[in-house]
Formats: C-alpha cells, structure tokens, sequence
C-alpha cells in the first residue's frame, strides 16, 4: 500500500511524489493578491519557497500518519469534478433515453445543480416555492 498523508495546505491526502509534483506546479512569483478580510484590501499573498514547502513535506511523512482524511467540503468537489468530467457520457446516455440535445444538456445542468445544493444544504427551489 502506497504511504500518503493528509496535507493542510492542499487539503487531501497525498503521497510523497505527488506532493513533490504539486510543489513542481504551484506558482513561487508571488502573483496575484488575496483578500485580507481584516483590512477589506487585497494584498500580495506570503508565497513560500519550494524549499519551505519541500522541508513541509518532509516532516509530514517523517512524521507518524495523523490519520486524516479528506475533508466533507473537498470531497464533495472532488464529486463534481468527477461528475463534470463525464459531462459528455451523461449527455450522450440522455439522448440514448429519448431526450433531445438540449434537454439532455438541461438534464446534465439540473443534475449539477442538485449535486451542488445538496451539499450546502439549500432547499429544492420547488418546494420552496410552495
């Protein structure tokens, strides 16, 4: 079984490799700003250096696994991104039930839209209605 960890900074759990590869693509200029929601400003963001981030990584694996899983929120958005990713099959399986093009792009977009509502808990906007 592959060692993986679960990584603040990102969010999930990784394994070694992937967390090198992920400090291989993140973006060091210190480009862009964040907003500072204490001062309402946006600010240039702390961007640390790939060797910070590489000592990071290192003591998380040298450390004993914390046991951690991914957490509710990005696992929902893992959810759609895989859903997302079979945009095209769903579309095609809808018009292999009868739907036409556009309805079974409507089809994709309610399906989405529920995904999406369900996680953060919002009503159904029918029955709300009522």
């Amino acid at each position: 079984m592959t060692d993986t960890r679960y990584w603040e900074r990102v969010g999930f759990r990784i394994t070694l490799e992937q967390g090198h590869e992920l400090i291989s693509r993140m973006d060091h200029t210190g480009a862009g700003k964040v907003l500072d929601d204490d001062i309402e400003e946006f600010v240039a963001p702390d961007t640390p250096t790939p060797e910070v981030l590489s000592d990071e990584l290192d003591s998380l694996f040298s450390a004993d696994d914390d046991g951690r899983t991914i957490s509710d929120d990005n696992a929902a958005i893992i959810s759609l991104m895989t859903f997302e990713q079979g945009r095209k099959q769903f579309i095609l399986d809808q018009k292999a039930e009868g739907l036409t093009l556009e309805e079974a792009k409507e089809a994709y977009e309610n399906a989405k839209a529920t995904m999406v509502r369900e996680h953060l808990g919002l009503p159904d906007p029918e029955t709300e209605e009522e």
